[in-house]
């Protein structure tokens, strides 16, 4: 089998393709003659540009300068031999290629491979970037999460009485406003129980406001254990207290506050 012969006027064929091999050669002013698919990689390109291109802005390090100013005049030696950073032609990445540069009549050879060790360092930083982005992207999702929670939480503490737990009067007028709606929409039914406490004013003078604190809640209580699910009790102030049923007929409702009523003298009797 014969041996490939290198052509001095252009690259054979058998390199041309290659991406894991940089060939190129390059004139002393700069002037790139020709290029294999691996030294265009390098330099950010798929194909040759149409026009005459250079190689000055290229080579990082060393730079092309140097390594012109160290031609020999031995023709067929070695002018430089190691890592050769290479930059894209948009100024946007540099390449590490250990490569070897000839000096030729009236050419440069340039003639290496891409740093694989700087590449999977280069994967290596990638995959840790991904990572953390994947971590930081966790962290927001957690965060969104506790974010909306803690809205939740404090509406829900602007409309609720921190005495009774009960609902507040902002939250009965949302829900009576709700509520109305639904009845002109669906021409359904709803009551509402206004509830008072007689003589509450007398408990405090006689027994204290903690009493009378506990009273109120007391009341609380029987009403939050007879309404449904769907129903609402509130304290829209001081002793008065409220409960807002859902489709439900007014003389449903008054059986069930006579009944509560009931309830609350037999729960709280004061001597």
């Amino acid at each position: 089998m014969s041996t490939p012969v290198l052509d001095l006027h252009g690259i054979p064929e058998y390199l041309r393709n290659l991406s894991t091999l940089v060939f190129a050669w390059i004139a002393p002013d700069g002037t790139i003659i020709d290029a294999n698919r691996g030294f265009l990689l390098q330099a950010g390109l798929d194909t040759p540009p149409p026009e005459a291109w250079n190689a000055r802005d290229l080579f990082v390090n060393p730079a092309f300068s140097h390594l012109t100013g160290t031609i020999s005049s031995a023709h067929g030696s070695i002018i430089y031999q190691g890592i050769l950073n290479i930059g894209d032609h948009n100024a946007v990445a540099v390449h590490s290629v250990h490569g070897t540069v000839y000096r030729l009549p009236d050419r440069l050879l340039i003639v290496g491979e891409p740093d694989i060790l700087a590449l999977e360092h280069l994967n290596a930083m990638v995959l840790s970037l991904n990572d953390e982005m994947a971590e930081m992207h966790r962290n927001l999702v957690r965060n969104n999460n506790e974010l909306k929670r803690n809205e939740a939480r404090i509406r829900e503490l602007m409309l609720t009485d921190p005495l009774t737990g009960l609902a507040n009067r902002r939250r009965l007028n949302e829900s009576l406003a709700q509520g109305i709606g639904r009845c002109q929409r669906h021409d359904r039914p709803m009551s509402v129980l206004m509830a008072d406490i007689d003589h509450f004013k007398k408990v405090n003078d006689t027994y204290g406001h903690d009493v009378g604190d506990e009273v109120i809640r007391m009341m609380a209580n029987c009403l939050r254990d007879g309404i449904r699910a769907n129903d609402l009790a509130a304290r829209f102030g001081g002793r008065n207290l409220s409960c807002y049923w859902r489709n439900a007929h007014w003389m449903t409702l008054y059986i069930w506050q006579s009944a509560c009523a009931r309830t609350f003298r037999i729960r709280f009797c004061l001597p």
